[in-house]
């Protein structure tokens, strides 16, 4: 291809013709050695400044520099994105980073490490499920759930056949009761659950720890399946209750001594009883996922009053569309209107 170009070392517009060469340029400080084409001045043999040529040549640098790290580049990041049914802002929030970030990275830019470590994961849907179910309120509620059913999908196929057979074949054995969770009840759980909550929040109100093994129990069966205890719940008066709540809570009391019952004065000049903890909850017992929903849903209803707490377990429809004293089947589990956002990591259970 011959054009004619102003050389800035004649001065003068020459006619130019294409070279390849080697050449070492530097991306993210690193050296990238590449053959590359040129345009030199046919008179004095100086290289002349070609817009389009020096974009392929960068192209192909940052294009070796993701190959050596193994990092998405644009197609593959616009493909990755489209297959999960997300938009440009909807992938930076799930991701953590910014939009504009995520536009530079589709359109050719090199990300820095902690953002391509990031950018990786978008190659494993079960990755993306567990970004997508950390990462809180980052999406819009409307779109919340039709992305997360299309990542749990991809994600799904994604695994191994002779691991689906032997999840197939593990749910299948499970007990599969709408009321219990998928699981079977186990009384040492639910009763752990109640001491991680009021030693967790320093004391508390029955009212609001009930509601708090609800939310609980409700939350990892709609994001893991199943639930942590077990437990079946019923619709009473100040909300949803596990079945025969006040038995584990004298279990509690008089025979483990794990918590125990004292008279607080409101401002008012009520007289209510708080429960205390006496120890820490084992939490030896509780799976990795049911460590991360407590926690979670301890942080959410940390700062607020049992009545609060109350009236927010009165908007869910697991309430509403439910009648005194009936038990409450998980199925509303993925129609939870409170957004309890997933903390990444456990932090402070112990």
């Amino acid at each position: 291809m011959r054009h004619a170009l102003v050389c800035d070392k004649c001065g003068l517009v020459n006619e130019t013709h294409v070279e390849e060469r080697q050449e070492t340029l530097r991306v993210k400080g690193e050296e990238i050695t590449h053959r590359i084409r040129l345009r030199i001045c046919d008179t004095c043999g100086a290289e002349v400044y070609d817009e389009e040529l020096d974009t392929v040549s960068q192209a192909a640098a940052f294009n070796e520099y993701r190959r050596r790290h193994d990092i998405p580049g644009p197609e593959e990041l616009r493909s990755l994105r489209e297959a999960y049914g997300l938009s440009q802002r909807d992938a930076a929030a799930i991701l953590g980073f910014g939009e504009v970030s995520f536009h530079r990275y589709e359109n050719g830019s090199v990300p820095d490490k902690a953002h391509a470590n990031l950018l990786r994961d978008l190659r494993d849907p079960w990755e993306v499920l567990k970004l997508l179910l950390g990462s809180g309120d980052a999406l819009p509620e409307t779109r919340s759930a039709d992305v997360e059913a299309r990542v749990r999908q991809r994600a799904w196929e994604n695994t191994p056949a002779k691991v689906r057979q032997v999840l197939d074949v593990a749910t299948q054995r499970r007990r599969d009761d709408p009321y219990t969770g998928n699981r079977k009840f186990c009384a040492e759980l639910l009763r752990e659950m109640m001491v991680f909550f009021v030693h967790r929040l320093r004391g508390s109100y029955k009212t609001k720890v009930n509601k708090l093994l609800f939310y609980s129990d409700f939350l990892h069966f709609r994001h893991f399946g199943v639930s942590i205890s077990g437990a079946t719940y019923v619709h009473l008066t100040f909300g949803p209750v596990p079945d025969q709540y006040e038995d584990y809570l004298f279990q509690l009391e008089a025979f483990d001594e794990a918590l125990e019952r004292r008279e607080v004065m409101l401002q008012t000049g009520d007289v209510v009883e708080q429960l205390v903890a006496t120890r820490a909850a084992t939490m030896d017992l509780f799976s990795s996922t049911a460590e991360r929903v407590l926690e979670s849903v301890a942080a959410h209803f940390e700062g607020m009053t049992s009545k609060q707490v109350v009236e927010l377990s009165h908007e869910e429809p697991a309430y509403q569309e439910t009648t005194p004293k009936e038990r409450i089947p998980y199925t509303f589990a993925a129609q939870l209107r409170e957004r309890i956002p997933l903390v990444r990591e456990p932090a402070g259970l112990h």
